[in-house]
């Protein structure tokens, strides 16, 4: 191995040798840009991946708080809710779609799916957090209870302003667990 080495090596020397002056400055320009150019690519370019990658993890991170802030905001100003109503008869599917009209919210109401009986999935588009939020508020006294909740801010844009949310649901009789 170690022959090899000095074999190359000795290689090396003469072709350098050989070569003039003018020659051997091309030639470590082009080294140095080659180094240069690796250097960019496998250390610049995945710094700056990772910092745009963190960049945009921040940016996610401060939308959420926002949006928990706000939350925070609406459920202080809420009213309080009276304890369930036992004596609601209804069944969950219907009490959601005349909760949801006598709130301004059916054309929100993308999805009904009853499961059971006593429980039914939903899903809201663009729904006003606020009124969302009054509207489970309503869901509980008349004796629902909320199972699952995924909530998703919506980015404010001129097609959906800022205060909305997707939210899937799932809600029950609240003497179901």
């Amino acid at each position: 191995m170690n022959g090899s080495m000095t074999a190359l090596r000795a290689r090396i020397d003469d072709f350098w040798q050989q070569r003039s002056a003018q020659e051997r400055r091309t030639l470590l320009l082009a080294a140095v840009a080659v180094v240069l150019m690796l250097g960019y690519q496998f250390v610049w370019t995945p710094i700056q991946q990772a910092a745009q990658r963190e960049s945009a993890r921040l940016a996610a991170a401060q939308d959420l708080a926002q949006f928990s802030a706000r939350a925070r905001g609406v459920l202080s100003r809420a009213t309080p809710v009276a304890a369930p109503q036992s004596g609601t008869n209804l069944p969950p599917m219907l009490w959601v779609e005349q909760a949801a009209r006598k709130m301004g919210i059916q054309d929100a109401l993308i999805q009904r799916q009853p499961d059971g009986d006593d429980r039914v999935q939903l899903k809201f588009a663009a729904v006003p957090f606020e009124t969302l939020v009054q509207w489970l508020m309503q869901a509980h006294a008349a004796g629902l209870s909320v199972l699952r909740a995924d909530i998703t801010p919506q980015n404010g844009d001129a097609a959906h302003p800022a205060g909305r949310v997707d939210a899937s649901l799932v809600l029950s009789r609240a003497n179901e667990s």
